[in-house]
């Protein structure tokens, strides 16, 4: 692992940083891989509620975005749609 990557896993919070050296090791399963990328895009943030805020993330373009773990038991699919119309027609 290069020195650049050693230095950037070291803003990681405390709580996520072995996990986060391990993905970057390639020895964390791809769901624990998922997981810690998903928690670095959000910027290790944490709802009031304590739950990461992955599950209500909205960036559907990411490619990771169907996989995010925190999604409750009904998976969002990516290329679901919603019909939207206006009140009262």
């Amino acid at each position: 692992m290069s020195d650049q990557l050693k230095q950037y896993a070291e803003r990681a919070p405390v709580k996520y940083r072995a996990a986060y050296l391990r993905a970057l090791r390639g020895s964390l399963p791809p769901r624990g891989a998922i997981k810690v990328k998903c928690q670095e895009c959000v910027c290790w943030q944490r709802t009031e509620g304590g739950r990461d805020q992955i599950g209500g993330c909205e960036v559907r373009s990411c490619p990771l975005w169907s996989l995010r773990p925190y999604q409750g038991r009904k998976r969002a699919s990516a290329t679901s749609s919603v019909e939207v119309t206006p009140e009262g027609v």
